[in-house]
């Protein structure tokens, strides 16, 4: 991994509330579950916590703003809702799996995410990045 331009993908990790930081450009981000989620997040400077979705964007910040917001059901949002059903008391839907969650259940959701998860980005807009680091972290929720 050490000969992939991501280092600033790997350690650099915000929380949600200041998705401000970051670029209005292209490039590839990349959510993650911090190792104690006991505690709300921060910003662990470090390889530690488990990556859940990676994905390649026209506009980072506007990506990120979707996911954590709710804005669009996405597999990161889908694959959570179905991975922390119990844990946050949501109840997806199996007969509307393009909506499968109601107001307040996505509400929960993104409370949820922007207490726990932390995102990280790399303004590398090519292809073959993303698809390597991928192959390379292989993320939990990224299809």
């Amino acid at each position: 991994m050490a000969d992939l331009p991501y280092s600033a993908l790997l350690t650099r990790r915000i929380p949600v509330a200041a998705r401000h930081l970051l670029p209005q450009t292209a490039g590839t981000y990349a959510w993650w579950l911090p190792s104690d989620t006991s505690e709300p997040a921060t910003n662990p400077d470090g390889p530690s916590g488990r990556p859940l979705y990676v994905g390649a964007a026209a506009n980072i910040a506007a990506a990120v703003t979707a996911d954590a917001l709710g804005l669009r059901d996405n597999p990161l949002r889908l694959g959570l809702a179905n991975l922390m059903s119990e844990d946050i008391g949501l109840r997806p839907r199996t007969d509307a799996p393009r909506r499968p969650l109601n107001l307040g259940e996505r509400q929960r959701l993104d409370h949820w995410i922007s207490m726990n998860l932390l995102v990280s980005w790399s303004e590398l807009p090519h292809p073959a990045y993303h698809d390597a680091l991928v192959r390379a972290l292989d993320p939990q929720l990224t299809p």
